[in-house]
Parts: structure tokens; sequence; C-alpha cells
């Protein structure tokens, strides 16, 4: 049982491979029955290249890849064999599809949890999320991070998992403070423009750091001060120091020719592309700073009963949310129509309607404010949502623990 995900799971005796989706938010017209054999992924001696892989899971199965695609990246981290059995495998999610909500991530993240169970295998909760992103990079297609799968591991209820991406290390829990809420509107799934948009982003965060990189080897040093991330590039240094020399447009060749490669394995630098590393840099730089005064600024209203202070602390909070979202537009990031109407409807609120902010990630708003009052007011916005764009808005509250603290559910077979 993973994060809204469920996965069903029996071994079978051969190497056939059935996947069942019994999700209701399924695509219209999406192959609910997906057939392999586990041989599938192999040549003659190795693992088939991930194009190949990802080539079983093209169109209407392209949902199957976040779980059939278990099995070709256990293999390849030595977890399982070549002559492992196959299985039936019954999905169920009641996370939309495609909305900014990770669900191939806590899909993922449910088969590996179901595999190790059925395979006794041992796998530690950090090593699942990873496997969980590697399955993202080498079959899904995706390039994400590992905070969605982490998130869908380690979750605990009512909190928010701190996590440093440099490269995954867990940093503990961040309550949500009491009296206040982080509730979700989905608008649907987001278009592929805002997953192209994803994908070139952090390329193009990637190339501003390789330049930066390079400019410290030219004054001598033997260490990359930014330890190889443009998160930790000072936003105080940045302005003055390193935001002029980063190119305001370069090309994928020029940028090969004259800094060599990026210290990231899932983009990949196109020679006839044109790249804007300034500008996205902009955005990266300053988004880290603040997501560290987002935890900085929850950890202050937890810490204090004065209502004053509560409501200072849950202001700037929101403010960091929004000013989040606007700057991710503005630097190039994509936002479908429908999410703009709602990010609109819900900031057009404020503390006195119990919302201090919002940012939209994909296809889905996600609101802060003052638990009961808020409530209200998001019912309110579905409505009137629904009535400008004659298009029906979810409402994504609660929250529960992730797949480590929940035990596998044992079925009979006859039950799958």
């Amino acid at each position: 049982l993973d994060v809204a995900t469920a996965v069903a799971f029996q071994r079978r005796d051969d190497r056939k491979l059935v996947i069942k989706n019994y999700t209701p938010s399924l695509a219209a017209g999406a192959q609910e029955t997906v057939e392999l054999s586990l041989d599938d992924f192999y040549g003659t001696a190795a693992l088939l290249p991930d194009g190949t892989v990802r080539d079983f899971f093209k169109g209407q199965s392209h949902w199957a890849a976040s779980v059939a695609g278990a099995y070709p990246i256990l293999a390849r981290h030595k977890k399982i064999t070549r002559r492992t059995p196959g299985a039936n495998i019954a999905v169920y999610s009641t996370i939309p599809a495609g909305a900014g909500l990770a669900s191939a991530s806590a899909t993922a993240c449910a088969a590996l949890a179901a595999l190790t169970a059925g395979y006794h295998l041992i796998l530690d909760p950090l090593e699942t999320a990873l496997l969980a992103m590697k399955v993202e990079h080498h079959v899904v297609g995706s390039s994400v991070g590992i905070s969605a799968a982490a998130a869908s591991v380690l979750g605990k209820k009512d909190h928010i998992h701190v996590l440093h991406c440099q490269p995954h290390e867990s940093k503990g829990y961040l309550p949500v403070p009491g009296g206040f809420a982080i509730a979700g509107i989905c608008a649907g799934p987001s278009d592929m423009s805002a997953v192209a948009a994803s994908r070139r982003s952090r390329t193009e965060a990637f190339i501003a750091q390789a330049i930066i990189a390079k400019m410290y080897k030219d004054l001598g040093f033997k260490k990359d001060p930014t330890g190889g991330y443009l998160a930790n590039v000072s936003p105080e240094m940045y302005p003055t120091y390193f935001r002029q020399m980063l190119p305001e447009e370069i090309g994928g060749r020029e940028f090969l020719e004259k800094f060599g490669s990026i210290n990231d394995r899932t983009s990949v630098v196109d020679h006839g592309e044109r790249y804007r590393p300034r500008m996205t840099a902009d955005y990266h730089v300053f988004e880290s700073a603040r997501a560290r005064k987002f935890v900085e600024r929850m950890r202050a209203i937890e810490g204090t009963t004065d209502n004053a202070v509560r409501e200072v602390q849950a202001a700037a909070v929101g403010k960091l949310m929004t000013d989040s979202h606007r700057s991710a537009i503005e630097n190039g990031g994509a936002s479908s129509e429908n999410t703009e109407v709602l990010f609109k409807l819900a900031t057009a609120r404020g503390a006195t309607d119990g919302i201090y902010g919002a940012r939209a990630t994909g296809g889905t708003v996600t609101v802060f404010g003052r638990a009961e009052q808020m409530h209200k007011e998001l019912g309110e916005i579905c409505g009137e949502y629904g009535r400008r764009t004659g298009a029906a808005a979810r409402v994504l509250d609660g929250s529960s623990d992730g797949s480590a603290a929940a035990e596998p559910i044992r079925l009979r077979l006859a039950e799958i």
C-alpha cells in the first residue's frame, strides 16, 4: 500500500508478467491490461538498452511502465536474477494521472513495495525511493528528481518531508502547524508542454552550473565550490558575481565545445537546440533560497503560540509559495490555461478568507491557509472554476504515512 496507490501481487510459476489497471483516472482508451514476458527485457546476454525497453510502453500502455519497469531496474541493481518468476499485478490509484501529483512515482513505489515482499527482497526505504526514480528515468522516460518518490515511501501523516537533494539525504520532518492546512486543487492532466518545459529547465540549470564551475576552475580552484549543484550558489553573490557571466542564450554545440558535458545523467544537451541558462539560473538560485525560508517560516509558526506572530509567519509562507509560482512561469516554466485560472482564483482570496498563498505544479494548485476557513473557500473556488471553464476541479485533502510505515497486505490468491 502506498500513498493513494495500491498494488496487489501474485507470483507465477513462469516468466509471464500480467498487469491490470483498475485506476478510475486511467486515460480514456488506454490499454487496461499489459502482458509481456520478463525475457523481453533481455537481449542475448544482458538487459536491453533503455530506449528499447521504453518502446514496450508507448502509446496506450504507457501507464504500465512505472510498474513493469521495476523488473529491469531491480535486475540492473542485482536485486533479482534472470531466473526470477513472473507475476500477476493489479494496480489501483486515486491519484489523477498526469496532474503534477507524481502518480507515476507513487505507482513505482507501490510496485517496488509489493515486489520487495513478494520476492523476499531487502530494500531500505530510501533505496526504494531511489529505485523508483530510476524506473522513471530509464523506463518511464521522465526526468523527475527523488523528492516525489521519497515522499511516497517516507511520508509522515500531517508532516512535510524535508529532503536535501544532493543527491538524496532525508533531513527529517516538518509538522504542518496546528490550525493550518495544505491542500491541492486538481484541474486535470497538464499538457505535454509543461513536461517538456520541466525537462528543458533541468538541462538549462545544469548548463548554468557547468559554466560557473568552469569559471572557478579557470580561477585556479581545484574543487568546484558549488559541489555540482546550482542550488549551492549564494543568492546574495549570484546577482553581483555570477549572473552576468551566464549567457542569455547559447547553442548546445557551442556549450559542449566550450564547457564540456553537464553533471546530470538524465539530461541530454542537444547540439541543435538553443538554451537560456541565465533565465533558468535566476529561478533555481532564488528558488533554493525560497525553499529554505519556507522551512524556517513553517517552523516559526509551530514554535510560538502568539497569534499575531503566527499570522505574520503564515503570510510570509504564502508569499513564498506565490512568488515561487510566478518566478517559475516568468523564467520559462509552462502552465496550462486551466491551472492558471485556478491559481488566480486561489490567490485572489487573502488572509481574511483563510488563504495565504498558492503554487501550481502541472495540473494541480497547492494552497496554504487556515484549515477550517480554507476548506470552505476551496469548495467555492471549484464552483467558480467550473462556471468559468466548464470543467470540474477536485480538492485533494488529507495526508498519510508513506509505504515504509505500512505492512504489506496479504491477500488470498482468489482475491487477485
